[in-house]
């Protein structure tokens, strides 16, 4: 879910507005220029920082790995909070060494459904709704069709994206946890929902 939609970001606005720069080219005014014409497309503020945000998340990887030396797109302003007032944090996501030190202390019931975590970006209720028979392990397609909340033992509801399949043969990694899951589940004898506790629950 979260490659598909920067991939289609990627496609249908990025690429046909930088495609033909060189990064070093790119300029505080070329994104400025970029972000006015998504708001006059009529795009929804969301969707725009959406794709910003995006843009943002390469050109700090570009800074990272010295290609370039600073980052020519402009941060999100932050949020007001809408009770207590205060201001939003943007995303702080771990880096590839803290996800690697993460998963090499967690409890190796629940690797699994970290590493596919880390690897899919999905929300955590699309995760913990997830059943085998949505998965077609020979093309590494899974569907998502609910989200399942905690409160009262476990709510489901179509997630808030909507239901949706996801191609995972970008990263095999991502059905390999999945088989992993599924050997695992003889032991607990419960063969519905893909990441549980040791009891199946």
């Amino acid at each position: 879910t979260t490659w598909q939609h920067d991939e289609s970001v990627l496609r249908l606005h990025l690429i046909p507005t930088f495609g033909g720069h060189r990064i070093h080219e790119l300029t505080r005014g070329h994104c400025l220029a970029f972000k006015r014409t998504l708001v006059d497309a009529g795009l929804q503020i969301k969707t725009v920082d959406n794709i910003l945000g995006l843009l943002h998340k390469a050109m700090a990887d570009a800074v990272e790995n010295g290609l370039i030396d600073f980052n020519p797109v402009p941060k999100l302003k932050r949020k007001r909070g809408r009770n207590d007032g205060s201001a939003c944090k943007n995303s702080d996501p771990l880096t590839s060494e803290e996800v690697m030190m993460f998963l090499r202390n967690v409890d190796p019931w629940f690797y699994d459904l970290y590493d596919a975590w880390f690897r899919l970006g999905w929300r955590p209720s699309e995760l913990m709704a997830l059943r085998f028979s949505w998965l077609d392990f020979p093309r590494q397609v899974a569907q998502v069709r609910l989200g399942r909340s905690p409160r009262q033992g476990g709510i489901e509801a179509r997630p808030k994206t909507g239901a949706r399949e996801v191609d995972c043969r970008y990263d095999p990694a991502i059905f390999a946890a999945f088989e992993r899951r599924r050997r695992a589940s003889l032991q607990t004898g419960r063969r519905e929902y893909v990441f549980t506790d040791r009891e199946g629950k």
